[in-house]
């Protein structure tokens, strides 16, 4: 079954024989500019160029299944709709006419359309594959490669998005800001809103008069993430506890409440407790980090992360007052490549964007390009279809490609589907 969204690729991408085009009424129709296809509210193809008969037309195209889809979709009622100079239908069943009483020229392209433009479709969309054209055979690697150019600007763009969010929340304080977006990297996936709640709740300023004491920090962290409390036991935690309740009181503190940590099937080393003295440990050795990031050679700022280290009381207690068997420092140690990537990459290249810096929207993508690839399940199902992956500039592209586009199957809006669907027309 045809859909309004592959019509819509049908007529964007002219897979309609353009010597065969004549309206329902008979007259004959040359394509001069199929117009700007329209993501928005409102007629599918804008300020398209069309010739009817003798007569050059300027204006808006609207495609449905059905011809009496446009009263079904109330077009009839809606101001929006009033500048159509053609109607494309796979099926004419109803003249649809403007507000003037006028009927509107029809195309229908049932009979026009090629013979395996909806097998190829099908193909596409009912396929049970992690990657939806990974049965169609290898991928053209310039086509592959000019997608991924395009495709990891898209998905910084996605990750900075937050980092907008947090310059208004945060009233464009940058410091605040890459303080905020740093420790939400910090807390992994699982709990990244949790440590940006954490973050916010202690602001920089608190922060700062602290870095001469772990101590302190430690107080002031685990305190205000309710991860630790009056009762504990430990004489370790109880004296966190003791610390923290004068500090809470000096700064008018309010903690957050313990719910929204998560801990289950996670490793030790990613446990909210874990990486919290981990995030303490940082920031009392790195505390002017944004300052490297933005002077500093690049490469420099990819080893800073090593240094994060485990207070000794959390390498046997991976929760409070509960002892756990020791782990080996190695255990503790996360990947630095990883907050480079989801850290320091889309905060250079929304720093450069807003501030008119290109050489920093520049680095960005250079850290990227030095960094080996992340290896999971994702990368390994494209590099099945011989899709080389040399650094993370890649395998962060096709892990979004894979997540935004193939779980979704949005094949139409993918330049590797657009390859496969043009192909097979032999039109590519």
């Amino acid at each position: 079954m045809y859909s309004e969204a592959l019509l819509h690729f049908a007529w964007k991408f002219k897979l309609i024989p353009q010597n065969k085009l004549v309206s329902v009424q008979g007259d004959k129709i040359e394509i001069l500019d199929v117009g700007k296809h329209n993501s928005d509210a409102g007629p599918d193809f804008l300020t398209a160029k069309i010739r009817i008969a003798e007569t050059l037309w300027v204006g808006n195209i609207e495609i449905h299944v059905k011809s009496s889809d446009w009263f079904k979709h109330q077009h009839q009622t809606d101001a929006a709709y009033s500048n159509i100079i053609l109607h494309i239908v796979l099926e004419h069943d109803r003249d649809v006419f403007d507000r003037n009483g006028i009927i509107i020229p029809v195309l229908e392209i049932k009979e026009l359309l090629p013979q395996d433009l909806e097998p190829k479709w099908n193909s596409l969309q009912l396929k049970p594959n992690e990657i939806a054209c990974q049965h169609l055979g290898n991928i053209d690697s310039f086509v592959l490669n000019n997608w991924i150019d395009r495709i990891l600007v898209e998905r910084l763009e996605q990750k900075t998005e937050l980092i907008y969010q947090l310059l208004k929340l945060l009233h464009n304080d940058w410091k605040e800001v890459f303080y905020v977006w740093l420790a939400r990297s910090f807390g992994t996936k699982v709990n990244a809103v949790p440590f940006e709640l954490l973050a916010r709740s202690i602001p920089l300023s608190i922060v700062k008069k602290h870095l001469h004491s772990n101590f302190q920090l430690e107080a002031l962290y685990f305190g205000q993430s309710s991860l630790i409390h009056e009762f504990n036991q430990d004489a370790y935690v109880a004296s966190l506890w003791k610390e923290y309740s004068f500090l809470k009181e000096k700064y008018k503190l309010v903690p957050l409440p313990n719910h929204i940590w998560k801990f289950l099937r996670m490793r030790p080393a990613n446990f909210p407790t874990i990486k919290i003295s981990q995030w303490v440990n940082f920031l009392t050795l790195h505390f002017d980090l944004l300052q490297k990031v933005l002077e500093e050679e690049k490469e420099q700022v990819k080893l800073v992360f090593k240094d994060a280290s485990v207070a000794s009381y959390w390498k046997t207690h991976y929760q409070a007052d509960v002892l756990s068997k020791s782990k080996k420092e190695n255990e503790f140690k996360f990947g630095n490549d990883t907050l480079v990537i989801n850290a320091i990459v889309p905060f250079l290249f929304v720093y450069g964007q807003l501030r008119g810096k290109e050489e920093l929207k520049e680095s960005s993508i250079n850290l990227l390009s030095s960094i080996k690839p992340e290896q999971n399940s994702i990368i390994k199902n494209w590099e099945k279809l011989n899709v080389v992956v040399k650094s993370a500039y890649e395998s962060q592209a096709l892990i979004y490609l894979k997540n935004q586009y193939c779980d979704n199957l949005k094949c139409l809006d993918c330049n590797i589907g657009h390859y496969f669907m043009k192909t097979t027309q032999g039109i590519s």
